[in-house]
């Protein structure tokens, strides 16, 4: 795990022998593609983020998409997130958020070209990456049901090679009182399960917080990631815009012996609100 808190301007060089897997989080599209979010038109937000990505990021393997992805639980919104998403060129594994419509959201999957999967797994290489549903109809907190801890202990057990988790709600608190109330619920049996592999996992990212977080707990790194539309202010008591932070997007190189690289890329300044921000 060297440099897992590097945060360059942009990832090193990728070397032949590593995976690079991006992390879009938190897109919150509409049906309405000039509809707005805290004064932020969502989707001009995505459109940045993503032509940063391609600009900076070079050729991908995967793409994780965690969560949060059409606020109003729109088809048309779903549809125009597959097509920005397809832009990266890669594979992409989504895991539903709160604010997602769990079946338009699995109505995407199919081969593509590129290919788009709504939870599962994915083998990459020596890695396994582990895409888990947290989301619980009519709440904001996640919950992972005893059926996904028993798939993700189960594709665990069945690998030899490193690991990597991804869902929306985080485990671990972040330290902003409104969000650390609607993290993951009971999580517990999660971060046991992790613990009993913790030779094999890596790291688990998440999305939800609009900010980004890490922080190590039995030799795991735990990931959030900015939101590609507004960022959420840290460490706030009550539910708080970040107007000077910027959009972005998180990239991870997964090493073939196991190590991670991973670092932070935004927009070069923050998106510009509407003098009446929209509710959200």
């Amino acid at each position: 795990m060297d440099e897992a808190h590097r945060d360059p301007r942009q990832p090193p060089p990728r070397a032949a022998d590593t995976l690079r897997v991006l992390q879009i989080t938190d897109t919150h599209l509409y049906a309405e593609s000039e509809a707005r979010l805290q004064g932020v038109v969502t989707e001009t937000a995505l459109a940045d983020v993503l032509a940063l990505a391609r600009a900076r990021c070079g050729p991908v393997d995967l793409v994780a998409a965690t969560g949060d992805l059409v606020h109003d639980g729109s088809e048309a919104g779903y549809a125009r997130l597959r097509a920005h998403l397809a832009t990266l060129g890669a594979p992409v594994h989504a895991v539903p958020g709160n604010h997602d419509d769990h079946g338009r959201l699995e109505a995407l999957a199919g081969d593509g070209p590129p290919s788009f999967a709504c939870c599962g797994e994915a083998r990459i290489g020596p890695w396994l990456l582990v895409f888990l549903d947290s989301a619980v109809n009519g709440e904001d907190w996640g919950h992972l049901r005893a059926e996904e801890l028993a798939r993700l202990d189960a594709a665990l057990a069945g690998h030899t090679g490193p690991a990597g988790v991804f869902l929306h709600h985080p485990a671990l608190a972040v330290g902003s009182a409104w969000i650390d109330a609607i993290r993951l619920r009971e999580p517990g049996p999660f971060l046991e399960l992790l613990r009993a592999h913790r030779r094999r996992v890596r790291f688990v990212a998440c999305g939800h917080v609009h900010q980004r977080f890490e922080a190590v707990r039995d030799g795991i790194l735990h990931l959030t990631t900015p939101a590609t539309c507004i960022q959420f202010l840290p460490r706030s008591e009550r539910f708080a815009v970040d107007r000077s932070a910027a959009s972005g997007l998180r990239w991870l190189d997964l090493l073939p012996d196991g190590r991670l690289r991973t670092g932070v890329l935004r927009l070069p300044r923050a998106a510009p609100a509407a003098v009446a921000p929209a509710a959200g």
